[in-house]
């Protein structure tokens, strides 16, 4: 039941989608083409207690970047990654790479199942967090303004 309801809500915004393009002469083909999509979220940084919970290859720190996530059911590839990098060379932004060891389960995400109806390059980004979904989420005030000056 709750992959039909989210199945519902991606059917709808397609639907606005459409509408929009059709009242404003667009070709919505020509419309994702031309368009980036970019899911932010929060991501898991190394924890400093529990070390060898993260992938020894692709740690994230405080204050070091943007995550550029890459995990299973995510909407990150090298196309898109290429493009988001450039994005923060740019805006002078620094960027992490981001995966969680595939051995833990980590969360979920909606962006690779959003990703399927919509043919666009598209890409997961967020910023390292300790105690995701705790009372006492901690992140690094520094890889907020980051994000904001990479969007």
């Amino acid at each position: 039941m709750k992959y039909f309801a989210i199945m519902n809500i991606l059917v709808i915004r397609m639907d606005i989608l459409k509408r929009i393009c059709a009242e404003t002469n667009i070709d919505i083909s020509v419309a994702f083409r031309n368009s980036f999509i970019v899911s932010a979220d929060n991501s898991h940084a190394v924890h400093p207690n529990h070390p060898t919970k993260s992938d020894v290859s692709n740690l994230s720190y405080f204050n070091k970047g943007i995550l550029v996530v890459r995990e299973k059911d995510t909407m990150t590839d090298s196309i898109s990654s290429s493009i988001f990098k450039e994005i923060c060379k740019k805006a002078k932004v620094p960027y992490q790479d981001s995966a969680s060891r595939n051995d833990l389960s980590t969360g979920s995400t909606l962006s690779g199942l959003s990703i399927r109806h919509v043919s666009t390059d598209s890409i997961d980004v967020g910023i390292p967090q300790l105690a995701m979904h705790s009372s006492r989420e901690l992140i690094g005030c520094d890889d907020l303004f980051y994000l904001y000056n990479a969007f």
